[in-house]
């Protein structure tokens, strides 16, 4: 995945928007969109408010991987997700960032 889709991901995941994307990092809110929809790619700082803002790392959040990490996705994509019924997406959610949360452990 590229930076976009691994940013988009992680935003539809800890149910945020770019506006608090924006608000959270101090970076304009413009130049997030230009991120999700020009694929544009932030400046080294930008990337590590971003990634701490997310709870990520910066490797992560740029190539989708992370050597700390076995060599698959931290998370499903979003086409993965819309396929599991809408009822129990929410619940699903949830439990993703749980087990994110022990794995930092």
């Amino acid at each position: 995945m590229n930076f976009s889709q691994n940013l988009r991901n992680l935003l539809f995941y800890n149910e945020l928007k770019a506006s608090d994307l924006s608000r959270g990092t101090g970076i304009n809110y413009n130049t997030i969109l230009s991120y999700l929809n020009k694929g544009c790619i932030p400046r080294v700082d930008y990337a590590v408010k971003i990634a701490v803002y997310l709870n990520v790392s910066v490797e992560y959040l740029v190539t989708g991987a992370d050597r700390n990490e076995e060599h698959y996705d931290k998370y499903p994509t979003v086409s993965e997700l819309k396929k599991i019924p809408k009822q129990f997406q929410s619940s699903l959610k949830k439990i993703i960032h749980e087990l994110s949360l022990i794995n930092k452990l």
